[in-house]
């Protein structure tokens, strides 16, 4: 989902050539992180929400199907409902069953197995339905709920209009499912059915999950069957009503056909025919890289809405606008959020870190990578943009925090792209169809994707997900490169960080060194705050470029190249247990170290042709002075011991 508005970025709106797809798309538009900015409005929708939503709930029962008949007359009038649920206890449910249910609605009848049954609503939203007999663990019930009203001071039910009509619309992540029919309200469970019966006035079409059964005409209204065959967990059914017209575009998901049901405004059909389009190509990218679309036996489809930004409902996105990368964005959620759903909002990067991140891949595999560069520069600029903040979210009942753009969708994505770097491409993507087979249809958190990584790259990433998930900030890097007599380069790069959380981001930094017309890049692990290398690229350096292909979260990177010769040169520095002197002409005649005080002493050595390489073994951390006598050159040289 999508929402929120990345003042940072800047936005590049291109209308694209046909050519771009692999089939005719008349009117193709692409606004570079518009997946982020209007996917993350759905903190804007529900600002409203209440803080206490966020408790964890034992409820004692599981939802196995759901039966819900929704009469919504004009769509302004007050709305009736029926919800029967198939429901299995999994504990004590004495003395009653809780579910969650706005106020504004009154609850006009209950009843277990056909038995009437007393309900109690409690605060803004518990409601208790009290069973006079015991019910035995396994045991399953028939749950029977009628309702009435309009929910009070509503973060999920919309009515706008568009043009002359209204539209009435559902958006429930995270906790707005109560807004519209009785249920639990979290991420316990995934129904593993459901059919959503709608009563409208004639002329009124509603869009829903899973494939659409039967839609007609009688006694003066419209009755449409919507029934979803794969498991659900609440936030993500959904339904929007107005006058809408319909039609199917055709993509194709590991050779099988996936048809794409598009209900739009009449107003703006012509238009929307063109842009719906792009998500044929986008179809079958997902489906090469991370497997079958997960849903291929119903259906994909686009519902629109009044609303600035998108929300992936299974199989039935809701889109309040049609540029290319929502469009992407959303369709990547049916694998990353859908089919594989975060456990727990403090891992909302699963669901929308991903999803970032395969529309960012839709740049670098389409448009024959036109826009990939551009995507991370502007996803780089715009994290770093501030000091800190963890990607993992700490306070779940704000839900500005839970969808923050910059944390929970860029920097999620750009942490999946740095472990693409660290682990590369062909455990990274493996690790990714292997995490969503290993919990097709159900849940799973930042252990689990870090446990699959582990295992696909057998790499120990303990390190990376405390840094970059539950750590704060980015590195920024000051690389000096300073010639050697015999060429090499002693190369001293020395690394602060953003937020103090975070001491040191281990990683490996590709330096790319430029001069006489050519170039080389060499791959450094960064393991402390100061690392030296000695490096020989071939040529006279003139310039480096840190981080060139953009792998990196970093920010106020700058590298510095020396070419100056002197005939005496240290290295390196900082220093650990060695460092060496090197030397033009005759060798010194003298030299001794010296501490802060002044105190003067002598180190082991070993003489080499033109250096001389001191044992500092034992010397305390520290900044030293080394001078030297040569016989016509005197210097003095400042380091500092690690």
């Amino acid at each position: 989902m999508q929402v929120a508005t990345l003042k940072p970025v800047q936005h590049f709106v291109i209308l694209l050539l046909s050519a771009m797809f692999f089939y005719s798309i008349t009117h193709a538009q692409v606004t570079l992180n518009s997946g982020i900015e209007h996917c993350a409005l759905k903190s804007a929708q529900t600002r409203s929400a209440p803080k206490a939503v966020a408790q964890i709930r034992k409820w004692n029962y599981n939802v196995n199907f759901m039966d819900l008949e929704l009469w919504l007359n004009d769509l302004s009038a007050p709305i009736r409902g029926k919800a029967v649920c198939n429901i299995q206890v999994t504990a004590s449910v004495e003395p009653g069953i809780y579910m969650e249910l706005n106020r504004g609605y009154t609850v006009d009848s209950a009843f277990i197995n056909g038995e009437r049954v007393e309900v109690v609503q409690e605060g803004k939203f518990d409601l208790k339905i009290f069973s006079q007999i015991h019910h035995e663990t396994g045991e399953r019930l028939k749950l029977e709920i009628c309702f009435s009203g309009w929910p009070e001071n509503s973060t999920a039910l919309f009515l706008h209009e568009h043009d002359t009509s209204q539209i009435l619309f559902s958006l429930s992540e995270p906790y707005g499912c109560r807004d519209w029919y009785p249920g639990k309200n979290d991420l316990t469970e995934k129904m593993d059915s459901v059919v959503m019966r709608f009563h409208t006035l004639p002329y009124y079409r509603v869009a829903s999950n899973g494939l659409l059964q039967a839609e007609y005409i009688m006694n003066g209204e419209r009755i449409t069957v919507w029934k979803h065959n794969y498991p659900v967990t609440p936030y993500l059914l959904g339904f929007a009503a107005t006058n809408y017209v319909s039609y199917v575009d055709t993509a194709s998901s590991a050779g099988m056909p996936v048809y794409i049901h598009n209900y739009v405004y009449p107003e703006n059909e012509t238009l929307l025919r063109t842009r719906t389009k792009q998500t044929v190509p986008v179809m079958k990218l997902f489906s090469d890289l991370f497997g079958m679309y997960p849903f291929a036996g119903e259906k994909y489809g686009h519902a629109q809405i009044e609303w600035g930004g998108g929300m992936e409902h299974q199989t039935m996105t809701f889109m309040g606008r049609f540029d290319y990368e929502i469009i992407a964005h959303e369709l990547a959620h049916h694998w990353f959020g859908n089919y594989v759903t975060t456990s727990s909002w403090h891992d909302i990067w699963l669901n929308e870190g991903f999803a970032t991140y395969l529309a960012g891949l839709s740049y670098e595999h389409l448009f024959d990578g036109y826009y990939w560069p551009y995507w991370k520069a502007q996803n780089i600029e715009y994290v770093t943009s501030r000091p800190g903040g963890s990607v993992y979210v700490t306070d779940t009942t704000d839900v500005n925090r839970i969808f923050d753009p910059r944390l929970s969708y860029a920097k999620g994505a750009l942490v999946l792209h740095m472990l693409r770097w660290v682990v590369g491409d062909e455990a990274f993507f493996k690790a990714c169809r292997n995490f969503l087979n290993a919990h097709a249809h159900g849940f799973a958190g930042t252990t689990e994707v870090k446990e699959t990584f582990e295992n696909v790259s057998g790499m120990n990433l303990s390190y990376f997900f405390d840094d970059w998930i539950y750590g704060e900030g980015f590195p920024s890097f000051q690389v000096n490169c300073e010639r050697l007599i015999n060429g090499d380069y002693n190369v001293d790069i020395q690394q602060t960080t953003s937020h103090a959380s975070v001491p040191y981001f281990k990683l490996p930094l590709p330096l790319q060194f430029f001069g006489n017309g050519t170039d080389t890049t060499y791959v450094i692990e960064v393991d402390s705050r100061t690392v030296t290398a000695r490096l020989a690229p071939g040529f006279l350096v003139d310039s480096v470029k840190i981080d060139p292909e953009m792998w990196l979260i970093s920010a106020n990177n700058k590298a510095l190249v020396i070419n100056e010769e002197h005939p005496m040169q240290l290295y390196p520095n900082p220093a650990g247990d060695h460092i060496s002197l090197s030397y033009t002409g005759n060798p010194p005649l003298e030299w001794y170290f010296s501490d802060s005080s002044g105190r003067r002493f002598q180190r082991g050595f070993t003489l080499k042709e033109r250096s001389i390489t001191f044992n500092l073994r034992g010397m305390a951390a520290g900044i030293y002075l080394l001078s030297v006598i040569q016989s016509n050159d005197n210097r003095m040289f400042k380091f500092v011991k690690y």
